[in-house]
């Protein structure tokens, strides 16, 4: 049924079948999606609400409407998971926690080399052209090099930020891009420079909403 680590789930699904959902490779996207993001399911599934990723449309029943799974992010993720030599049955928060960044040697010879993290892979995989069943894992010291770049990278766009200072419902207690949220970090909290900063009180982000790609510094690795 699900390819990368759900296949052969029984039709009704067993109890057993119901922890392959939570398994990594289980990627969903949703058709109205601004994004792209891939819908991952993890113990916060139920509580979200589908506004984190349809920008500009509010929930109306806090579900996800139009989810659809794609067979070719998932293998991707499988992929990823071999690459990282990590099992099959490795779960959304367990790689999330791992905050992992990959290279797609399908775009190799390309002019730009970008370090992405592993849900930002699949969504690469699902708009590919090529193969993306060939990864490269970075090693720790390039993925921390890449990470200060994503941090600051004011014109990341996506809507990964929030304020922790501000109030829920208050001007920024949603998610906002990064440069936005540095500003307001400036104009209302008086820090000057949010970069040198970033810890939870100042500076946080969701983590279900990957950083934009970067270039890996230097050109490469």
């Amino acid at each position: 049924m699900v390819k990368g680590g759900a296949q052969n789930v029984s039709d009704p699904p067993a109890e057993e079948d119901l922890e392959k959902v939570f398994y990594a490779t289980t990627v969903f996207f949703s058709k109205t999606s601004k994004l792209g993001i891939p819908i991952c399911v993890d113990s916060a599934f139920e509580s979200r609400m589908c506004w984190l990723f349809n920008v500009g449309r509010e929930a109306v029943d806090g579900t996800f409407p139009q989810l659809v799974f794609n067979p070719k992010a998932s293998d991707a993720v499988g992929a990823l998971l071999r690459c990282a030599r990590l099992d099959y049955t490795t779960t959304v928060e367990d790689l999330d926690s791992r905050d992992l960044r990959f290279y797609c040697l399908g775009c190799q010879g390309r002019e730009r080399k970008l370090a992405r993290s592993w849900r930002d892979c699949a969504q690469h995989a699902k708009e590919a052209k090529h193969h993306t069943d060939n990864w490269q894992l970075l090693d720790d010291e390039a993925a921390s090099k890449v990470r200060a770049v994503e941090t600051s990278n004011l014109k990341d766009g996506r809507p990964r930020f929030y304020c922790p200072r501000c109030p829920a419902g208050g001007q920024f207690g949603r998610l906002c891009p990064s440069g936005d949220l540095v500003e307001h970090l400036k104009k209302y909290h008086g820090i000057s420079d949010p970069l040198e900063k970033l810890d939870a009180s100042v500076f946080r982000w969701d983590r279900t909403i990957p950083p934009e790609p970067v270039v890996f510094p230097g050109g490469g690795l």
